[in-house]
């Protein structure tokens, strides 16, 4: 069913972007005195929510702290107000689709996303992050740390010009307002959350970076990095954090790219890029080294030939937008000429930028009505946009039968006008420092064996990886439940190397440990068991180190063992001697 424009306001509704369970939104045109108009995006709250006041005070909020906001990857905040009770909020309107409408489109066709593409979408959200990040609050100048919270694919847009748009501070969280927010409650949406966030625990910028990791994953390998069958799962997935190598869906992934997902998707935070602007400018160094001439302008050839049928309709969409917007106005106009002019004229909405109003004095109250426009210099202004419309229509009509044209052959896609060219390294250099990289095929039998390199976890068995830098030492940890680890240091020498292990079935002892003084803490190998007394324990044969500890009266007792295959093993006071804690 076509949207037909209405008037809401001072504006005209000109067709609905989105519709969400709380609000919709609507590209929207504003006109003013002089011939004055604008394109803008109106979010307006669903009428049922309209006295929800948790969403309410959401809302306020976004206004609130996105209005202060002012940065090229931002979509900038113009005006919040009320109309026929209702509240809204009017912003900057970006042609163009949001990243999960990209992410459909290269599935469609079967195809990844360039290298190159992903990362300078990924460089300007850490540019406009960083900037969110560091924003500080004009009259006590401190940094009023904000947290985006919801940094996911549909709060990110690209427009046809290559542009990129952070989008939905909504629950964001700021340092003087972590109050508001329950612990343990959890905002955002869950495929796109920290392990730290997905556990409910305190969060702060670096869950948005890990936010950006999982995103950036997803447009190398058009794989959802963390799905499961319901949210429960998808936490729990999260939670755990195991990361398999990009490079295992795309082999075209350079192992200086794996590298920069992999720390920005660490689970520790303290293992991850500290600040948005360290991810970027590691982005921003491999992007010069890859492709040093890459602009906007390039990505927005590569959407526009993605979208170019969009574009088409989009213009005859226009057209007939258009035409409906006059039959408005013409309504409009007669109907002003029979209205006494002392009629209250349409609110007009208080907006952002003096941050001294309290926004909520907004609620019962109603603005001054604007003055009327004179019906001949309305009929003057709908000339002129008429006349600049057609002329934007064409343009457009000319750019999609090119881009059509173009893509009838899939192996013409547009993707990068400048050749992809490595930065050149120094006359000077050595050979021997160009790095040399292999492929490492890993098996096992049995299969399905986790792989973890250098303390990455790479995938499970049979598992080949690309892109293995040679002559360095790289710890190998190979496990599976029911089996013996394999643990083991690896270098690579050749192009192509190959590792079989042949895995060990794990057998058991049990233990059993009596203490005195009781309940003392137990330990094995480092790690809590239980509170003694611990009775036929399961433990994989070998040595392992015991430890009981008796916090109250602050002893310790040490033990190292060694238990065999079913061997049923007694420690007692004998065995576990008390001694002072140091």
């Amino acid at each position: 069913m076509k949207f037909v424009p209405q008037k809401f306001g001072k504006f005209t509704l000109l067709d609905k972007i989105a519709s969400g369970g709380m609000a919709e939104i609507f590209m929207a045109q504003t006109v003013g005195p002089g011939g004055f108009e604008k394109i803008v995006a109106l979010k307006r709250i669903l009428p049922s929510f309209s006295s929800n006041q948790e969403f309410i005070s959401m809302f306020i909020e976004e206004a609130k702290i996105t209005s202060q906001l002012t940065h090229s990857n931002i979509v900038q905040i113009y005006e919040f107000g009320e109309s026929d009770n209702t509240y809204y909020l009017s912003m900057e309107f970006v042609d163009g689709k949001n990243l999960r409408q990209l992410f459909s489109r290269c599935e469609d066709i079967k195809r990844p996303m360039p290298l190159e593409h992903a990362v300078f979408i990924t460089n300007k959200m850490c540019e406009g992050l960083d900037y969110a990040h560091r924003f500080q609050d004009k009259k006590a100048q401190e940094s009023l740390h904000i947290i985006h919270r919801d940094v996911s694919p549909q709060n990110i847009l690209v427009s046809y010009e290559g542009e990129i748009k952070l989008i939905d501070f909504g629950i964001a969280k700021i340092k003087a307002h972590e109050g508001r927010t329950k612990s343990g409650v959890l905002k955002g949406k869950f495929s796109y959350m920290s392990p730290e966030q997905a556990s409910g625990e305190h969060i702060d910028q670096r869950s948005d970076i890990f936010s950006i990791g999982i995103i950036l994953f997803e447009m190398l390998t058009r794989q959802r990095l963390f799905s499961g069958p319901n949210d429960a799962a998808t936490l729990k997935k999260i939670q755990e954090g195991k990361i398999p190598a990009p490079s295992l869906f795309n082999p075209d992934i350079p192992f200086e790219l794996e590298e920069i997902v992999f720390k920005a998707l660490a689970k520790d935070p303290a293992r991850r890029y500290q600040t948005a602007k360290d991810f970027h400018q590691e982005l921003t160094r491999f992007l010069n080294t890859l492709n040093p001439d890459f602009t906007a302008s390039h990505l927005a050839t590569f959407i526009r030939s993605l979208f170019a049928t969009e574009l088409t309709e989009h213009k005859k969409q226009m057209n007939e937008v258009l035409s409906a917007v006059v039959t408005l106005q013409e309504a409009s106009q007669k109907e002003s000429k029979e209205v006494p002019k002392k009629m209250p004229g349409t609110q007009v909405p208080k907006n952002l930028y003096d941050t001294t109003h309290d926004i909520t004095q907004l609620q019962g109250k109603k603005p001054p009505s604007p003055k009327l426009i004179p019906p001949d210099a309305e009929e003057t202004y709908n000339k002129k946009v008429l006349l600049q419309l057609g002329v934007m229509g064409l343009a457009v009509i000319f750019l999609s039968l090119v881009l059509l044209v173009l893509n009838q052959h899939p192996d013409r896609m547009i993707q990068s006008v400048a050749p992809i060219k490595a930065a050149p390294l120094p006359k000077d250099t050595p050979q021997s420092f160009v790095p040399k990289l292999s492929v490492l095929r890993i098996d096992t039998d049995p299969q399905g064996a986790d792989v973890t390199l250098n303390e990455l976890l790479m995938g499970q068995t049979p598992l080949t990886l690309p892109r293995q830098p040679q002559h360095q030492s790289l710890k190998l940890v190979i496990q599976k439940e029911g089996f013996q680890d394999v643990q083991e240091n690896i270098s690579l020498t050749s192009s192509n190397h190959h590792i079989m292990k042949i895995l060990t079935s794990q057998r058991f002892g049990f233990l059993n440990i009596k203490t005195v003084p009781e309940k003392s803490d137990i330990f094995i190998d480092g790690k809590f068991i239980r509170t003694a007394p611990v009775v036929k324990y399961r433990i994989p044969a070998g040595k392992h180190a015991i430890k009981a500890v008796q916090t109250e009266l602050n002893l310790i007792a040490e033990k190292e063992i060694e238990i065999e295959a079913d061997e049923i093993k007694m420690l007692d006071e004998n065995e576990l001697v008390f001694k002072p804690q140091p």
